[in-house]
């Protein structure tokens, strides 16, 4: 909000026990913290695009910010969007792009994988994946299903990947990484020259 030239006057934390703290959470119905009350001139139409990129919505006078996850559901009493991710590589395919350029990009939609692990396509855990969730290409990527509440994420997931039945999310496109591993054929594919 700084960085958009925003004047702001007075800042203040407040911890959840905090009186101050649960009449803003009862006035504002927050549902999730951290979250973020701005008051003041919030109706600016200078500060709407602010507001709607932070996914910030206007309540008795101030605009609330929350939900960003991971965030901790005050209904459910819970952390959300704590995110799992498995790494699933090919050894066997040393010119395979590098299945670790996806922390970049997950980076960018606000994730920080809780666990990592990797697993490679000759592994039993490996074979157990491609198996159970009809993997046809290597290298790639599983999220767990916490994925589903980062709104970036979910609104470009259907483009390249698919949210399984039991909730995690396999990466399919992975031609758009680079060099890849076709397993019905076996053939490395230079994902520029097909």
């Amino acid at each position: 909000i700084k960085a958009q030239n925003v004047k702001v006057i007075q800042e203040n934390t407040l911890d959840v026990g905090d009186k101050t703290a649960q009449k803003l959470i009862e006035q504002h119905a927050i549902k999730s913290l951290p979250a973020l009350v701005v008051t003041g001139e919030v109706s600016k139409a200078s500060l709407a695009q602010i507001w709607s990129s932070l996914g910030g919505a206007q309540h008795h006078g101030a605009v609330v910010i929350q939900g960003v996850p991971p965030y901790y559901d005050l209904t459910a009493k819970k952390v959300v969007g704590i995110v799992d991710v498995i790494y699933l590589a090919d050894n066997s395919c040393p010119e395979c792009y590098d299945v670790y350029e996806h922390q970049a990009i997950l980076q960018n939609f606000g994730i920080q994988p809780e666990n990592s692990l990797q697993r490679d396509a000759s592994s039993d855990e490996g074979k157990a994946l491609i198996k159970k969730y009809g993997i046809s290409k290597v290298p790639t990527i599983l999220l767990s299903p916490a994925a589903s509440v980062y709104p970036g994420l979910a609104q470009v997931w259907p483009q390249v990947g698919t949210k399984e039945a039991d909730g995690w999310h396999v990466f399919r496109s992975v031609e758009l990484m680079g060099t890849y591993k076709n397993l019905s054929s076996g053939k490395i594919v230079n994902a520029s020259t097909s």
